[in-house]
């Protein structure tokens, strides 16, 4: 028996930030709301401790949890709840618990991960992972575009950027990371369409 594909992917570049963590999920009205300890979400989109995945793209609120992270989020008819260690929410007492009563409204949303009409990536990978002095990347378009190629540290500061001619023929390209401080990066492929986002770790001190 064949089996097919199995394994971890990472959804949408996850939650960034100094010591960022996530403690809490829960699903309400089709769509997974965490929450935790953080700074940004996806491709740096602000969003402080508590965001939004929609199955394609991540959203934040735009709301100030106090310097309080989200320890806990439950959805109960229809309404979501949240509670963790903060006082107030954009200036309202709430004592550690308050429920959402602003609709579907979001604050920030990042760009579409990828699309699947043929506009979007044929694929995109990195290797070695991790890193120490050269990281390789080997990446197909279904289409020839202009692209910019980032790499936000897990803080979100930018490390790298380069303009990318893209084709329908495999491309490689390489990075120098050999003088970056170890950690976690994310390495960003992005057109006026669409945007590809992947992880990697630098190790050593070059």
């Amino acid at each position: 028996m064949k089996l097919g594909p199995f394994g971890w992917e990472e959804v949408g570049s996850g939650a960034l930030g100094e010591n960022a963590d996530i403690h809490a999920m829960a699903l309400h009205n089709g769509a997974l709301y965490v929450g935790g300890i953080f700074d940004w979400v996806g491709d740096n989109v602000p969003a402080q401790n508590f965001a939004r995945w929609d199955g394609q793209q991540w959203c934040g609120f735009g709301s100030d949890f106090n310097l309080g992270r989200v320890l806990a989020i439950e959805s109960l008819n229809d309404t979501l709840f949240v509670a963790g260690g903060f006082r107030y929410i954009d200036s309202t007492l709430v004592n550690g618990i308050a429920k959402w009563v602003g609709g579907d409204f979001t604050a920030n949303c990042g760009a579409i991960n990828g699309t699947a009409d043929g506009t979007g990536p044929a694929s995109i990978s990195l290797f070695p992972n991790p890193a120490a002095h050269t990281l390789h990347i080997q990446f197909s378009s279904f289409q020839a575009k202009q692209a910019t190629l980032t790499v936000h540290s897990a803080a979100g500061r930018l490390q790298y950027r380069e303009q990318l001619k893209l084709s329908p023929q495999l491309q490689q390209h390489q990075v120098d990371v050999s003088a970056w401080p170890p950690g976690v990066y994310f390495l960003r492929l992005q057109t006026k369409e669409w945007q590809a986002v992947r992880r990697f770790v630098k190790t050593g001190t070059g």
